[in-house]
């Protein structure tokens, strides 16, 4: 029987690269920090405390940075991207908060301006998993995937532990996508294997929204798992 996994959290990250930087917002700080409170705080709670001005060496690392949810998520934004990290994302309604805070934070960099546009987002997902065949379960999965590459640890003194690890590249030129998939066996305590994802979108692809990219994701990482002989619970 194939081992089962069962999620325990995840960390998101996501970037987003506008295709011009927005340099009113140099000029005028005050009005993007005005506009971010007036989506995120009334949803979200975001307080003036959580709002940091970042005063950068230079232009392109000089922003405004915002924490929410107690420190667990943070979001940099500068004249020419945002960066945004959510925390112990641990259900779909998470996931919920996560793209509503994302599309409230664009809709708020889009106000009063006469051109926005994100030329391409970048989603950096690490997630683990419990399985109910332990550590040793992942890795004899991953040592059967390994196929010859198993006689690598033959080369070595007895005493070498050998761990495996699985990694895809996908790239679709037309749709304009490239995602980097990655499992291997977890080193933190309360998991046993670790998946890693990072999927860039181009604008004017085939995902071109959150709605569009969510699935994707999470449809390529579970298929991972499953086509690698993991059954999820």
């Amino acid at each position: 029987m194939a081992p089962s996994l069962k999620f325990v959290r995840s960390q998101f990250v996501y970037e987003a690269v506008f295709d011009r930087p927005v340099f009113d917002r140099a000029a005028a700080p005050g009005r993007m920090v005005a506009a971010i409170y007036d989506e995120l705080a009334p949803s979200w709670g975001l307080a003036l405390k959580d709002i940091q001005i970042l005063q950068g060496a230079n232009l392109g690392a000089s922003g405004v940075r915002v924490g929410l949810f107690n420190g667990l998520a943070t979001i940099d934004i500068l004249l020419d991207r945002y960066v945004a990290t959510f925390n112990r994302v641990q259900n779909r309604a998470d996931e919920d908060i996560v793209v509503d805070c994302l599309k409230r934070l664009e809709a708020s960099l889009a106000a009063g301006q006469t051109h926005f546009s994100v030329a391409s987002g970048t989603a950096t997902i690490n997630a683990w998993y419990e399985c109910d065949g332990g550590g040793g379960a992942v890795k004899a999965v991953l040592d059967g995937l390994a196929g010859g590459l198993s006689g690598i640890a033959g080369e070595f003194d007895d005493g070498l532990q050998v761990d495996y690890s699985l990694g895809i590249s996908l790239r679709h030129t037309d749709e304009k996508w490239v995602v980097d998939l990655r499992l291997e066996r977890s080193v933190v305590a309360d998991s046993h294997l670790f998946a890693y994802c990072r999927a860039t979108y181009h604008q004017g692809g085939r995902y071109d929204s959150f709605e569009q990219r969510r699935p994707h994701i999470t449809g390529l990482i579970g298929q991972l798992l499953v086509r690698s002989g993991f059954t999820l619970q």
